[in-house]
């Protein structure tokens, strides 16, 4: 599939999930239901597109869109138990609970992702990054201010 078809039809789903979630009179189980399941769909799928991108690349990039894909896999995977919890049981999630950890895989996984797809940029991109990174966090005059 084209990148362009993908990002339009992920945008109009997106659309139509909001628009679902606004319709009045929807029991609460009703929108527990269709937000849950919504989220582990997307979850899943971003997981799926990025293990058939590590499968059609190679090197560092390769381990990149694994990692990535270990990420929100885990992501979907707490999801799942959230989900479990809110939806088939019919009660509220307990804390710290087994969805807490898929939670928490996320940003581990993908940072370590990120950290590899990093190494995949030429010097020219890592130069760039470094500069927007010492650039924010350099004390810059800020144009909200009134003072």
């Amino acid at each position: 599939m084209r990148t362009w078809l993908a990002a339009v039809t992920a945008t109009l789903l997106s659309v139509v999930y909001v628009a679902v979630l606004r319709i009045p009179g929807l029991s609460e189980s009703a929108i527990n239901w269709i937000s849950d399941s919504g989220q582990l769909i997307a979850a899943a799928l971003a997981s799926l597109g990025c293990a058939v991108a590590a499968r059609r690349t190679h090197g560092h990039r390769r381990l990149a869109w694994a990692w990535l894909s270990v990420g929100t896999g885990s992501w979907a995977a707490g999801q799942a138990v959230w989900s479990y919890y809110e939806v088939l049981r019919g009660q509220e999630v307990p804390f710290p609970s087994l969805a807490d950890l898929g939670f928490l895989g996320f940003p581990l996984a993908a940072g370590i992702g990120l950290v590899y797809w990093l190494g995949t940029q030429g010097d020219q991109i890592a130069a760039r990054g470094r500069d927007l990174l010492d650039g924010a966090s350099s004390r810059a005059p800020c144009w909200c201010s009134r003072g």
